[in-house]
């Protein structure tokens, strides 16, 4: 039985636009699905600079199993 909420690691890859320049930045986390509260908070936060906007950004998802491999990962207790 699959859980309605799941954790995931996720990359987002955002295309970060100025007035000057463009730019693009890749972040590496573990997320919720489905509702991905880091993405979206990730996003609101470039949303709320003045001079950066975002063109175009896409997500993709690793199941997280008994099997996967996450000591490249970087663990933060709050």
């Amino acid at each position: 039985m699959s859980n309605e909420i799941d954790f995931v690691i996720t990359e987002l890859t955002v295309e970060i636009l100025t007035n000057n320049n463009m730019g693009r930045a890749s972040f590496i986390f573990i997320d919720q699905t489905p509702h991905f509260p880091k993405v979206n908070n990730m996003l609101n936060q470039i949303d709320e600079k003045e001079d950066a906007f975002i063109g175009n950004y896409s997500i993709s998802t690793t199941e997280i199993t008994e099997r996967t491999d996450i000591s490249s990962l970087d663990f933060i207790k709050h």
